[in-house]
């Protein structure tokens, strides 16, 4: 696909993308390490690989985990920034790197890890002085009860409302899966508020057990989405330039100018559909491999494993109801010298070391009050328990604490 280069260096914008890997920390130390990952990483190598043929100029604002992960990847970013071990705020924050990002003095567009971008953005995006993906008025009696559950859930926000509660009248929040702009005075202006208040008064997050808060989901699109409406186009009085209006993302009405894949709607949806997300899956190593293979191999040697778990995710997703597998219902789980041990039931080995098994366990982990521990291995107990077929298997997975370090990882 041609790119008109010389008009993207002669409006000087940055494309930027960021990443905060606290989440996926226990992932990348478990058995199966990266393998586990792949349909996620693939998906951002494919946005990275997208937005690299049309921006000359392109930047990563991650975490060191984050920073391991792009290079061994060969992400082709022009440039790799880590803000160190992790960014100083409640892993609640999964925004944080955006921010920082949006800090940036260069007039820039920051992408989303899941956008795909197959023609560059038209001219009047790289003109404007602030950019976002589309309004979201629509969304409004959303975000009215994320609101109220939020500052019922999080009784610190009420120590900060005054600063965007005379602004309330605006319900226009912007989606900003794709954002930036010219006038990076405003934008830094505003990353610089909510960075304050993030650091500050809501710092105490961190310390919070992030099960407990219900709708700690919903906090993000109101720190980014609705503030930002509250601060740029209220407090700066700046008006936004959207990539769609509301009507045509609603409506989804074809421009021949904009030609984007946004997967955020899609990766919710192919969660209860495990066929159709192999079939994605392949879609995306497809379309990675077609534009650049270097990179589509880089990908797949960081994201393969010595077990073959693509083979047992795909056996799993394809099965008539998946493994049967449980939590044992008597002395589920001991803390040892070995680590935490968590021990299941099953009607094989298979299923108990499945992706269904090993998510099943470090969810129960995490309800258990082991927030940062990670799968290490599993241990079968040969002798048969049951004299049924579904559950006669026993067995038990090792989780250790994670700290982050390259080395642990399984490649």
């Amino acid at each position: 696909m041609d790119t008109d280069i010389n008009l993207l260096t002669k409006i000087n914008m940055k494309a930027i993308q960021s990443f905060r890997s606290d989440n996926i920390r226990p992932a990348l130390e478990s058995f199966g390490g990266p393998s586990l990952l792949k349909a996620r990483i693939m998906l951002m190598a494919l946005s990275a690989a997208s937005i690299a043929r049309y921006y000359p100029d392109f930047s990563y604002i991650t975490d060191d985990a984050g920073k391991y992960m792009a290079e061994e990847c060969k992400f082709p970013y022009t440039e790799i920034v880590s803000v160190g071990n992790n960014f100083d705020s409640s892993m609640l924050f999964w925004v944080h790197s955006k921010f920082t990002a949006y800090e940036c003095k260069k007039p820039f567009l920051h992408f989303d890890n899941d956008i795909i971008l197959w023609n560059p953005l038209p001219d009047r995006i790289h003109k404007a002085d602030i950019v976002a993906l589309h309004g979201e008025s629509f969304m409004w009696p959303h975000y009215e009860m994320w609101i109220r559950d939020c500052e019922k859930a999080i009784p610190e926000l009420l120590q900060v409302k005054h600063l965007w509660a005379p602004y309330f009248t605006n319900h226009a929040p912007i989606n900003m899966a794709i954002f930036g702009g010219n006038d990076t005075n405003s934008i830094n202006k505003y990353a610089s508020e909510v960075l304050e208040i993030i650091k500050g008064p809501l710092k105490s997050l961190r310390h919070v057990d992030l099960e407990k808060i219900s709708s700690k989901v919903h906090l993000m699109p109101i720190v980014e989405q609705l503030w930002a409406s509250y601060i740029l186009q209220s407090k700066y009085n700046k008006q936004v330039t959207c990539v769609l209006t509301e009507h045509e993302y609603t409506n989804k009405v074809p421009k021949e100018d904009v030609k984007f894949t946004h997967f955020h709607g899609s990766k919710l949806y192919l969660q209860n559909d495990p066929k159709g997300l192999i079939k994605v899956n392949y879609q995306i190593e497809k379309h990675l491999k077609a534009i650049n293979p270097e990179f589509y191999s880089a990908v797949n040697k960081f994201t393969s494993s010595p077990t073959n778990i693509d083979s047992i995710i795909e056996s799993t997703a394809l099965s008539e109801g998946g493994n049967m597998i449980r939590i044992a219902p008597y002395n589920s789980h001991e803390d040892t010298d070995e680590g935490l041990k968590v021990y299941l039931e099953g009607d094989s080995k298979l299923a108990m070391t499945s992706p269904e098994a090993q998510k099943l366990v470090f969810n129960y982990a995490k309800s258990a009050g082991f927030n940062t521990h990670g799968l290490n291995k599993f241990v079968a107990i040969s002798e048969k328990i049951s004299n049924t077929e579904t559950f006669s298997q026993r067995g038990y997975w090792i989780l250790l604490p994670t700290k982050w370090n390259k080395n642990s990882i399984r490649v």
